[in-house]
């Protein structure tokens, strides 16, 4: 349980080393489960990510070191 606010991006459950099926022999642990209960998610403050604000930021800085050249050579 987890009850003083923290935030769970991601959890991934493995168990049993087979899928369900015809194959099915004493040699393979099989595993089935039932009644999983999670909160909803809830989407955070839009806060650009670091993959697409880099590229921003660079193209502004560029944008801005063209701006003051102005045609200087």
């Amino acid at each position: 349980m987890f009850n003083a606010g923290e935030q769970i991006g991601r959890v991934r459950i493995t168990s049993g080393n087979a899928a369900l099926g015809p194959t099915e022999s004493p040699n393979v642990d099989l595993v089935v489960m039932d009644d999983f209960i999670y909160g909803e998610p809830r989407t955070l403050a839009a806060v650009p990510e670091p993959a697409t604000a880099i590229p921003l930021l660079l193209g502004l800085l560029l944008i801005a070191g063209f701006r003051r050249g102005g045609g200087r050579q």
